[in-house]
């Protein structure tokens, strides 16, 4: 009787054990569902950030061309446009005598001060002319 009591308790134990290790699978399977969830969820967040990145470039773009679409509004309206290369080669010629031809006239004299959108310009009978560059049509 005491094997049989003694292998009737190591049967329970074993059986015991039998459901734990199931119970056990259990909590991996609904486990691996979670990570898996997870996964899931951090790729979504994943593309996301990406979508982000991507629209605050975008939108870095357009805030660039409204400045630009400003700059442009304001120089029509004042009539004084920006010419960069035209800027570069006139302070080039600071202290020089250039001819500079308009639409409706030529004037000659020395360069005295360049800015982003005319040139300074002092005659032979020392009369100052401020000419906007969207006046030149040429410089020589």
């Amino acid at each position: 009787m005491w094997f049989f009591w003694k292998n009737s308790h190591v049967f329970k134990l074993i059986r015991n054990l039998e459901h734990q290790l199931h119970h056990l699978e259990h909590e991996i399977h609904h486990l691996k569902k979670q990570v898996n969830h997870v996964q899931e969820e951090l790729q979504q967040v994943h593309f996301l950030k990406e979508q982000i990145h991507q629209l605050s470039k975008k939108v870095k773009q357009l805030e660039s061309l409204y400045d630009l679409v400003e700059k442009l509004e304001d120089q029509l309206l004042t009539g004084l446009t920006e010419n960069p290369e035209l800027e570069a080669f006139l302070k080039l010629k600071i202290g020089m005598k250039v001819r500079i031809e308009t639409a409706g006239t030529s004037l000659q004299g020395i360069i005295l001060v360049v800015g982003t959108d005319a040139v300074e310009l002092r005659e032979a009978n020392g009369d100052l002319l401020i000419i906007p560059f969207s006046h030149i049509n040429a410089v020589q």
